[in-house]
């Protein structure tokens, strides 16, 4: 039997989505001007990184 999270592992990149409020509010509680860069450190998968790009970060 192939443990739990191994059969989750194989799809989870493709399988999380940054969640559209959740974006919005990291963007203004990070407070962070347009254009600036920001340094995703263990932040998984990077879901949330790429998104807050897309915002302008």
């Amino acid at each position: 039997m192939t443990p739990l999270y191994d059969q989750i592992g194989t799809t989870y990149d493709v399988t999380r989505k940054a969640d559209p409020e959740i974006v919005r509010r990291l963007r203004h509680h990070l407070n962070v001007a347009d254009g600036n860069r920001v340094l995703d450190i263990a932040c998984g998968t990077g879901n949330y990184t790429v998104a807050l790009a897309g915002t302008g970060l």
